[in-house]
């Protein structure tokens, strides 16, 4: 297992993302969700928004979980 610091990591923001990389990420997803899943396809909605101070959103992310 690997063990980082916080203070080491950092967050990318790409606009013209690596195919390779995008492809990295979703099979290391599957595989770790699938090691962890309880019962299959039970699943449910997860968003994270963004919002500005009149609560309009201006950015987010939504995907699923179990």
């Amino acid at each position: 297992m690997l063990i980082t610091r916080i203070a080491e990591l950092k967050i990318t923001v790409k606009d013209n993302p690596d195919p390779e990389a995008i492809r990295l990420l979703i099979s290391n997803l599957v595989e770790y969700n699938n090691d962890h899943q309880l019962e299959k396809d039970e699943y449910q909605p997860l968003a994270i928004w963004l919002r500005d101070p009149s609560s309009t959103i201006v950015a987010g992310l939504v995907g699923k979980t179990q």
